[in-house]
């Protein structure tokens, strides 16, 4: 979340110190807002199943998961809430408007794969085992 926070605010400096890269398109508005749903939904319905199978969202405390969830969202990707927070970042990027921002994306991904993702990984396959290894061998990572 700290990521999503972090890149939203890089993205309004850029809009600020460059502002030659603007764009503007009909509807624009209402596609940031329908992706910035979508990503929301995302991050609800992973969060909703993990409240289901009471496991921990904690991102910063993976190993306290007591559950591996496969189901919903989970069958689809294996992080829909991360990749909600990029659907959200991605509908900041068409709001604001400049085509700049449209290269932090790439770096948000690298960004949370590295600092989030890969450890969380490790973590759930030290707990879940080959249990988690079928799992990733069988859902992908983003989409």
């Amino acid at each position: 979340m700290l990521q999503l926070l972090c890149f939203g605010l890089l993205m309004l400096a850029i809009n600020a110190l460059l502002p030659f890269a603007d764009f503007t398109f009909t509807a624009q508005q209402i596609s940031a807002a329908v992706v910035a749903l979508c990503g929301l939904l995302l991050v609800l319905a992973g969060g909703a199943l993990f409240r289901k199978y009471a496991t921990t969202f904690n991102p910063l405390k993976p190993g306290n998961a007591s559950t591996l969830v496969t189901t919903g969202v989970y069958r689809y990707t294996r992080n829909p809430m991360y990749l909600g927070f990029l659907l959200i970042l991605t509908a900041w990027c068409i709001y604001i408007g400049n085509l700049i921002n449209i290269l932090l994306l790439p770096l948000f991904i690298v960004s949370i794969t590295s600092l989030n993702i890969k450890p969380e990984e490790q973590a759930l396959a030290n707990k879940f085992g080959q249990q988690y290894a079928a799992y990733a061998s069988r859902i992908r990572r983003w989409l």
